[in-house]
């Protein structure tokens, strides 16, 4: 999405210092297939074939499989990119028609098979279970949503962008913040208005109690629907470094291109050999 193979290196980079060693490895592995997924939906913008379509929703299918997790939040997010790039065309292009076969020509054998390979896994629980939880555990051992209501949401969305604990995360928060202003500032660009979009769409996963618990009295645990948070935000760190570089370049002529490599000394390192560090301290 950056068209720079720089930037696209330290979103790799900064994604291994984020979540080098995932918990559990059926969730490690639906991780890996869902951001598969987002590559590939990416590329459905510029490559419409057949191929493709059916890879995007086999990697997303296949998460599903493995953990459903990624399967959910990922969904959302892409669902909630979808209907906003939807609702953005439709008043830039004023052809509502026009905008329905080209979503559902992009996008519909993509979920089709994403859905039946899903259903291997939700189906069982939808017609034995009908979607229900026969021992609600969750609601006594995890998120009470009684007492974490809108004020959770926001103070998560917060502490992602003011990171105090350290110096590299509040760098890295700081770089959020300033591809958050980039990708507002310049919307009218498909890669960073899609970013935007998945940001709200990760938010959205996260809160969706706030709407549906009043309605059906029924969600998912939230902090496990705000887990994929990492990948929209490193993703705005990214559009930061390309925000910051162009804001040195205009200071002086040249001074752009040590943005990436402060970046990588000051914030990848440091957080990659944390990560190391507490990974060898739980083994």
């Amino acid at each position: 999405i950056f068209k720079k193979k720089k930037l696209a290196f330290c979103l790799a980079l900064a994604g291994l210092s984020y979540n080098l060693f995932p918990v559990k490895h059926t969730y490690g592995l639906a991780v890996g297939l869902a951001i598969l997924f987002l590559a590939y939906f990416f590329m459905l913008e510029n490559d419409n074939s057949l191929k493709t379509k059916i890879l995007a929703g086999l990697l997303l299918g296949l998460s599903a499989l493995s953990h459903y997790q990624p399967f959910l939040y990922v969904g959302v997010m892409v669902g909630t990119t979808i209907l906003l790039e939807f609702v953005y065309k439709c008043k830039t292009e004023k052809n509502v028609t026009k905008q329905i076969k080209e979503m559902c020509g992009k996008y519909f054998i993509t979920f089709v098979v994403a859905f039946l390979l899903a259903m291997i896994f939700f189906g069982p629980l939808i017609t034995k279970y009908h979607m229900k939880t026969p021992n609600r555990t969750q609601e006594y051992s995890q998120f009470d949503t009684n007492k974490n209501g809108f004020g959770w949401l926001a103070t998560t969305v917060y502490r992602q962008f003011i990171q105090l604990s350290t110096v590299p995360n509040f760098l890295l928060g700081i770089l959020g913040l300033g591809g958050l202003l980039a990708c507002v500032l310049n919307k009218h660009k498909t890669e960073q208005r899609y970013t935007l979009f998945l940001f709200l769409g990760i938010i959205i996963s996260g809160g969706h109690y706030l709407i549906t618990k009043p309605l059906f009295n029924a969600w998912v645990v939230p902090s496990h629907m705000m887990a994929g948070m990492f990948i929209p935000f490193l993703a705005l760190s990214v559009w930061g470094i390309k925000f910051f570089q162009a804001i040195a370049e205009q200071k002086k002529q040249g001074l752009g291109k040590f943005v990436a490599p402060i970046f990588v000394l000051a914030v990848i390192l440091p957080l990659l050999n944390s990560s190391v560090s507490n990974y060898n301290n739980d083994r």
